[in-house]
């Protein structure tokens, strides 16, 4: 089989035309013919199909060679035109070249004739290859300015449409779609559509088994009809008459997956290498500007994690305050009604009495809820194992719980101690599983508590070793829209009387007092996980604790001085000083305090001080007091509990702390120790 030329002859002498086409069959073509004599005709047959070569007879009755040229030239059209004739001379020979001819050829030595074809041909190609890619490099240009200026001015989800459409109309495709890989990369969410109904802005999908988890593995593909059945969207796209896709990955700076970039048509892409080449310009602009989303919205998160935190230090602060206060008033009440129990204690007001110290104990414990939130009241810590309290909660919600409520518990062995304060981390187990057990009240569900060893970030303080606490419910869940405001103090769902709005800003404080953090995770109608992770400490820094010695009181005949700004608080300490055994004086000023210490400081045995008073501060009083006697033991009381810590105490070199409200055991045991060592 020869090689296939699509012949069209300009020839008036029907002989001279079969003897053209016999010399080019001789020499290996296999020829599609076609022979006109008229320019009418030329004209016409131009137009018919695709000519791989023009023969023209020089001159014809009423037509030329020189005017089928002028014809082709006007047509536009690239084809090779060889001159055949009988008799041309030279000069006409080169016009005819000058016009468009490619060669001539004498009718008498048809011998030239195939080569002469044959090298057309390759330059023909040639010629057309040039075009060819002139044209995709003019069409690379024009779309790239068109979907610049269609895209520049634009950001976010305004980019992604502008995009989508930009692509569509200067690629003249049916439609485009971008969307984004969700961070495991387990779903895709269409970020924005043009030219096709589905699928809609705003619509995730599952990548397993799509044209999206190829696309994700190969970086660029192009999908055909043919392919559609491989994947579960195929149907999908036949459906709105896709025919042909071509798809690119879009990634982070960083080299990460993030999104795809789609292109569909409903013929087959004539340019495939030329669309690849054009959206893989976008493809990296549109990574970019997920890239800058990305970052604005981890930049908002902190910001919003910054409000938070300033808006809870802020309620802290107002709360810290307001139990502060609370402790002074509970001071004055329940200590007299202690001293009314130790005057009356068989009387008929017993009862009542008992009431109040009841009342005063419940108060007491919801001011230091409180000051545990507001941060102001440090937990006394101590090396205990979570197993333990964990062991001890699991017992007693087993009796709580209704049996539709199934528990189980998963802690690893041998877990290592964490410095903590038993009753407020039962305190927050309970609250914890409490809630969890108030979300599945009604359809029941599975509570478990587990605890394993993790190294975690805690804070700023980088990666350390930390005990991970999870408490996980199947109940309903919270929604989105609370989720950010559940750890806020007074904030509650409940209704009226069935809540105060403490409990989870309580655990909040107490984890942040821990040094630990909790976060918390729920999927509405699914559950909710609370994740609590506590700092493993080095024995090293584990404080020594000493044991008790048995309270002996100790006597003394010189008077206490009594500081302290709020006069029922200072009237309830000189009743119980009597009470104890002791004379005391008080004073409701610092300053004036320190005046009448001047002018006889060993006339009295000690000085109990509050530590926040106005005019000056119990640092302050401490510092000035020591400056006159080195040696008077000083007790310092405080609404707030963190004060009594022992670097506190260390740093202000005192013999004693209390805080309010107190007992009076406690008091006359710590005053006790204090007097004692002012004599050791």
């Amino acid at each position: 089989m020869g090689q296939l030329l699509k012949l069209l002859m300009v020839e008036d002498n029907q002989d001279d035309a079969f003897l053209v086409q016999r010399q080019l069959r001789n020499s290996g073509f296999d020829l599609e013919f076609k022979r006109v004599d008229s320019a009418v005709a030329f004209a016409e047959v131009l137009k018919e199909r695709e000519w791989d070569v023009i023969l023209s007879d020089y001159q014809m009755p009423g037509f030329s060679g020189f005017a089928a040229l002028e014809i082709l030239r006007h047509s536009g059209l690239d084809i090779p035109f060889l001159l055949v004739s009988g008799a041309i001379g030279e000069h006409l020979a080169v016009e005819a070249m000058r016009n468009g001819a490619r060669d001539y050829l004498l009718k008498e030595n048809l011998a030239r004739l195939a080569p002469a074809i044959q090298r057309e041909l390759l330059e023909s190609a040639e010629r057309k290859a040039h075009r060819k890619a002139d044209i995709r490099q003019k069409t690379l240009e024009s779309a790239f300015q068109a979907i610049l200026q269609g895209t520049s001015s634009e950001i976010g989800v305004d980019f992604f449409r502008s995009l989508v459409e930009a692509l569509s109309n200067s690629l003249q495709v049916k439609g485009a779609m971008i969307a984004e890989f969700d961070r495991k990369g387990n779903t895709a969410r269409i970020l924005a559509v043009h030219g096709i109904d589905r699928p809609t802005p705003g619509m995730e999908f599952l990548i397993s088994g799509s044209i999206a988890e190829d696309i994700l593995k190969n970086d660029h593909l192009v999908i055909r009809e043919s392919d559609f059945s491989r994947y579960s969207d195929g149907k999908q796209l036949e459906s709105i008459g896709i025919r042909c896709a071509i798809g690119l990955r879009l990634n982070s700076r960083d080299g990460q997956p993030q999104g795809l970039l789609v292109v569909l048509d409903d013929k087959e892409i004539e340019e495939p290498a030329l669309t690849k080449d054009l959206i893989s310009i976008f493809a990296s602009r549109a990574g970019s500007e997920l890239d800058r989303m990305d970052s604005e919205q981890q930049k908002l998160l902190i910001e919003k994690q910054f409000l938070h935190s300033q808006k809870l230090e802020a309620v802290g602060t107002l709360a810290g305050g307001v139990a502060h206060d609370i402790n002074n008033i509970l001071t004055s009440i329940w200590g007299h009604a202690q001293l009314l129990e130790m005057r009356y204690a068989d009387g008929p007001g017993s009862e009542s009495i008992q009431g109040i110290l009841k009342g005063c104990r419940r108060a007491r414990d919801l001011a230091r809820q409180i000051l545990l939130f507001s941060r102001k009241q440090e937990p006394e810590l101590r090396p205990l194992h979570l197993e333990e309290i964990i062991d001890e909660t699991w017992k007693l919600l087993r009796a709580t719980f209704p049996s539709t409520i199934k528990m189980k518990i998963e802690v690893d062995p041998n877990l290592p101690a964490v410095m903590g304060e038993s009753s407020q981390l039962h305190q927050v187990l309970m609250n914890l599983c409490t809630n969890a057990s108030h979300a599945m009240s009604e359809n029941g569900g599975m509570l478990t508590i587990s605890a394993t060893r993790k190294k975690d970030h805690i804070g700023a303080i980088g990666p350390i070793p930390v005990i991970q606490v999870l408490v996980s419910d199947s109940g309903s869940g919270i929604s989105p829209e609370i989720l950010p405001r559940i750890f806020e103090p007074f904030f509650t769902t409940k209704g009226p009387g069935r809540g105060t709005g403490l409990g989870l800003s309580v655990v909040h404080g107490i984890i942040q007092n821990h040094k630990g953090s909790i976060y918390v995770e729920s999927d509405p109608g699914k559950g909710t996980t609370f994740k609590i992770l506590l700092p493993i400490y080095p024995k090293e820094v584990v404080p020594e604790i000493r044991d008790r010695k048995q309270f002996i009181p100790f006597k003394t005949d010189k008077p206490i001085l009594i500081v302290d700004d709020e006069d029922a608080v200072a009237d309830v300490l000189h009743h119980l000083m009597a009470i104890l055994g002791y004379r005391s004086e008080v004073f409701l000023n610092p300053l004036r305090a320190l005046e009448n210490f001047r002018k006889d400081p060993y006339k009295w045995s000690a000085i109990v001080s509050d530590f926040t008073m106005p005019d000056m501060t119990g640092d302050q009083f401490v510092e000035a007091a020591h400056k006159i006697r080195s040696d008077i033991p000083i007790l310092l009381t405080s609404g707030y509990e963190s004060h009594g810590q022992s670097d506190v105490i260390s740093r202000l070199k005192i013999n004693g702390f209390i805080a309010k409200p107190f007992q009076a055991e406690d008091l006359a045991r710590i005053l006790s120790k204090c007097l004692e060592s002012s004599v050791g």
